[in-house]
Parts: C-alpha cells; structure tokens; sequence
C-alpha cells in the first residue's frame, strides 16, 4: 500500500514538473534578427539593422556567453565591424541573450540571388 502511494505520489510530481519545465521553456521564445556587425566583444555584440517599418536603422546589443552556438565561425575573434549576421536570441529581464550567431557570406548570397534571376 505504501508502494502504490509512493508511486502515485512520484508519478504526479514527475508529471507536474515536465508541465512546469515546458512551461518555462515556451515563454522564452526566440526571435531572429539580422544586420550587420558594429562592434564585438568577448560578452556582447552590437548589431545594426533596418527597422522593418522602414523608419530608419536601429542598434541592438546582444550579450553573449559559453552557450551561445557559433556557426560558420570558429569564434567572436572571426566577426569585424561591417559583417552581415544573423543572431537568433532570447529576451530575459529586459537583455538580448544570443542563442546562436551564424555569419552571412555576402558572395554566397549573390550567387545566390543570381541564380534566382536566371531561372
């Protein structure tokens, strides 16, 4: 009888905390900005980018840390002022927390972009 509690009683509590867990999880929902690079440093980068409303350009600052997912580059150290990227990243108490940074190779994008225009 006891066993057949216990078990209950663990059971709920497993229960309640994965609802708790994914709960937490879906309130931090990431966003995905691109823009070019302004300045880099070893905890934050500063990323210009057009507004979508077209009123004019705007900078964000994105802090970053040993989480934070870098693609196509082996470190921040490969990133210069003027690189164009794309930071996926979480608001969390009012900071842009940066979940993953990929560089945006301008020459693959117009290759790109030319191969559109031919078809």
């Amino acid at each position: 009888m006891i066993r057949k509690s216990f078990i209950a009683a663990f059971v709920t509590f497993m229960c309640v905390g994965s609802v708790s867990i994914a709960g937490a999880l879906l309130t931090t929902e990431a966003k995905v900005l691109e823009g070019q690079v302004k300045d880099v440093q070893e905890t934050f980068l500063t990323v210009t980018h057009e507004s979508a409303d077209g009123m004019g350009v705007h900078e964000i600052e994105f802090q970053v840390n040993e989480d934070t997912l870098l693609e196509d580059m082996a470190s921040l150290e490969n990133l210069q002022e003027g690189d164009r990227v794309a930071v996926q990243y979480q608001e969390e108490d009012e900071k842009n927390i940066a979940v993953q940074i990929t560089k945006i190779d301008l020459e693959e994008v117009e290759v790109d972009q030319s191969a559109a225009l031919l078809k």
